[in-house]
């Protein structure tokens, strides 16, 4: 799972707060993503982190690995039979 803060009521992606405060916003990117480079989402320093475009090669690898660890998650929920506390499964 991707860490997350609550603020305000509010479930916040670290890694979207720390990109926001430390990543300048990419002006000539039309439809941002933001990437983390080692393509671990638990990892998220600021240079670990950047922006790219969603047809980038780079995000499309990223997300297929996201969605292996997710699948992987919900299996050794369910070996341990327990039922996944959010919508990752």
């Amino acid at each position: 799972m991707p860490p997350s803060i609550k603020v305000g009521g509010n479930l916040l992606n670290v890694g979207f707060v720390v990109a926001e405060m430390f990543l300048p916003y990419p002006s000539s990117i039309v439809n941002p993503r933001l990437l983390h480079k080692d393509y671990d989402y638990r990892n998220c320093a600021a240079d670990n982190l950047e922006w790219v475009e969603y047809s980038d090669k780079s995000w499309t690898e990223y997300l297929e690995k996201e969605r292996s660890d997710r699948k992987e998650y919900c299996n050794r929920l369910n070996n341990n039979k327990r039922l996944p506390h959010d919508d990752w499964c």
